[in-house]
């Protein structure tokens, strides 16, 4: 993990492992949930059959609690069953709403 208060400089590097995992992963998505002051880290562990998504949870980017893969931990799948690389898209409630009646 590398640090900085600029995107094109400065940088700080951390040699320790972040994810929580025995086998490689790739991929590493980090996003801020709403209204809260915790970051998820989300990565794709390719190494493992099945293939699965890691979470990790931070509010301070020292300290990383382990939140488990897809449907084996506090994240739930809801409409693929093989994840790779994956992105997260802020949505509005409204949008929520609408696409829940979509699937249904």
């Amino acid at each position: 993990m590398a640090v900085s208060d600029h995107i094109n400089l400065g940088w700080k590097y951390f040699p320790q492992q972040i994810d929580a995992e025995r086998s490689s992963c790739e991929a590493p998505t980090m996003y801020k949930l709403a209204d809260e002051d915790r970051w998820i880290l989300l990565y794709d562990i390719f190494s493992i059959k099945p293939h699965n998504s890691g979470f990790m949870e931070t509010t301070d980017f020292k300290n990383f609690r382990h939140l488990g893969h897809f449907d084996e931990g506090e994240i739930r799948c809801t409409n693929f069953s093989s994840p790779k690389h994956a992105a997260v898209v802020p949505i509005t409630a409204e949008e929520a709403t609408k696409l829940e009646e979509y699937r249904k």
